[in-house]
């Protein structure tokens, strides 16, 4: 540029000076500048300070005033070059405003000369930023870059480099051939595949919910949310019958081509009591349940019986780990155990463990499950005992107490189970279960003919009246007579019969006998009446001073 243009150049051109002939100049020089033509002028250095925010970020009018431009252009906030330069990691913010608020300079802002070898001067064209959106320029690099391939070109293809993209259009022979350049670049699937999905990051950008990335993820969610009702369903229907002491399965069982045939038909029988109760579900307007189990996939439906155990086997985990963890790693403890013999003729352990709730000051008893045991001697269920409260996590240091029955495999100073638990708990004491010394001592009393004849006669009562439909009746009848005021003192009309295992459970049995005691001695006397021999050997017995 010719020192006669550099004499009477504008404003805007003197600011826009190249870096060549910035570093002739001293950075603190005081220029005398008209203040009506000055836009922003600021000695800094773009290694020194954040370049400041621009007052007009308008990326489509080439005709509005020159945004803030330091006496360095390179500081310029939305320079995608200085952003190049950098090396570092660009954010979605920065890459939204280089796409949609790029540098754009005015018609007074002064090019940098590109002078060839046979002294001919090429100019970089600001026509060309109006024809073609994509290109920014950028006064760090003198030059333009395509904002979508430099910020984009690495994740559309393999193709990253070139003009455009890894190096900006500034040098002479670039300015001198730019609509070659600019038609390869155009038309290079590299560029194309960029400009898509830059297009599309700023889609997504200003609406998040149209992103195909927000999209997947909503319908993931969606359909997890759902799977999640269906097995709540399934899993309401496994506690219930847990919980009523229902069986899930019944002799014969049921696949799901079966299950899909008569889906909608309640009153067909089913198979189980689980399926019965889905049907119910659905019945009562369950529609993901129906819709899962009649077009749901065959292999997932979650009804065989191996799934059922599962969610047991799952339900008992949730409860065992709530349980322990109100125990918590410090309380204190005391151990209950029983042993038991189920259906299926196996031996096993009922644990049960007493302690105090941190929380509440609440004494709570809670089961902890079954330990099936192939041995009865005092050392192998102390193995077993000890095994859970280590898989349980629950310090043996804490344990302050153990109750079992007076059994000697579990009582024996020596040999018994509590001998061995108090080698590691040396703070358990063993305590006799009162509901088993309660049960001895009701034992021995039966010692007294007395009571030993009583007994016998209260069994022999209930026997009477159970055996017969008639005599129930009787009972029955006896009871709710309208002259009779049995109904107030008692809602009882049956008796209950003698547990013949645990005489602590009797108290029931004898407490109805007594209740109904009058209508009782009634009873037999009309039968006695009507001829029925047995009510006449009961009838004495019943009502002798010693029974009384």
């Amino acid at each position: 540029m010719s020192a006669d243009k550099r004499k009477h150049g504008s404003l805007d051109s003197f600011v826009s000076i190249t870096k060549k002939a910035l570093m002739t100049h001293s950075s603190s020089e005081q220029v005398e500048l008209d203040s009506s033509e000055i836009v922003s002028i600021e000695v800094t250095h773009p290694a020194d300070t954040e370049a400041e925010e621009p007052e007009n970020n308008s990326s489509s009018n080439l005709n509005q005033n020159l945004v803030i431009i330091d006496s360095h252009p390179d500081t310029h906030q939305n320079d995608i070059g200085f952003h190049l330069s950098l090396r570092t990691s660009i954010t979605d913010e920065t890459k939204y405003e280089l796409l949609t608020k790029p540098f754009r300079p005015d018609k007074k802002y002064t090019f940098p000369n590109q002078e060839g070898k046979n002294g001919t001067i090429r100019l970089f064209m600001p026509t060309w930023l109006v024809q073609h959106s994509f290109l920014s320029y950028s006064p760090y690099y003198e030059g333009a870059f395509c904002s979508a391939c430099s910020l984009f070109s690495s994740l559309a293809s393999n193709q990253s480099t070139g003009i455009f993209i890894s190096y900006p259009c500034s040098r002479f022979h670039h300015l001198k051939h730019f609509t070659t350049h600019i038609k390869i670049h155009l038309n290079s699937e590299s560029h194309k595949l960029a400009t898509t999905r830059a297009t599309s990051f700023i889609r997504t950008f200003e609406n998040p919910s149209s992103g195909i990335d927000y999209q997947l993820d909503r319908n993931r969610i969606e359909m997890i949310e759902k799977n999640k009702s269906i097995l709540l369903s399934i899993i309401k229907v496994v506690i219930t019958c847990e919980r009523q002491n229902i069986a899930l399965r019944g002799h014969r069982g049921e696949d799901i081509t079966s299950i899909r045939e008569h889906i909608d038909a309640i009153g067909m029988p089913s198979g189980s009591n689980f399926i019965s109760l889905l049907k119910q579900r659905i019945d009562a307007g369950d529609q993901l349940l129906q819709s899962h189990l009649a077009k749901g996939p065959r292999n997932s439906t979650y009804t065989s019986p191996s799934i059922q155990n599962e969610l047991i086997e799952l339900i008992y985990e949730h409860i065992l780990s709530t349980i322990l963890c109100r125990v918590g790693p410090t309380t204190l403890y005391s151990i209950i155990v029983d042993g038991t013999t189920d259906s299926s003729i196996t031996e096993q352990l009922c644990l049960l463990i007493r302690y105090v709730d941190s929380h509440t000051n609440e004494i709570h008893e809670d089961f902890l499950g079954f330990v099936p045991t192939t041995s009865s001697t005092g050392e192998a269920i102390a193995e077993h005992i000890l095994s859970c409260l280590k898989r349980f996590k629950l310090s043996l240091a804490n344990c302050i107490g153990q109750a079992y029955d007076g059994a000697s495999c579990m009582s024996g100073i020596f040999k018994g189970c509590q001998a061995f638990i108090k080698r590691f708990c040396p703070d358990a004491e063993y305590m006799h279960c009162s509901s088993h010394a309660l049960n001895l001592a009701l034992i021995d009393s039966t010692s007294s003919s007395f009571i030993r004849n009583t007994f016998g006669i209260i069994k022999s009562v209930i026997n009477f009246f159970s055996d017969s439909p008639k005599r129930t009746n009787a009972l029955k009848y006896e009871i709710e007579r309208p002259d009779n005021d049995y109904l107030i003192l008692t809602k009882k009309k049956r008796l209950v019969s003698l547990c013949e295992t645990r005489w602590v459970e009797r108290n029931v049995a004898i407490e109805t006998f007594l209740e109904l005691y009058i209508p009782i001695s009634n009873t037999l006397d009309v039968l006695r009446i009507e001829g029925d021999s047995s009510s006449q050997q009961l009838y004495h017995p019943v009502n002798s001073f010693e029974t009384i």
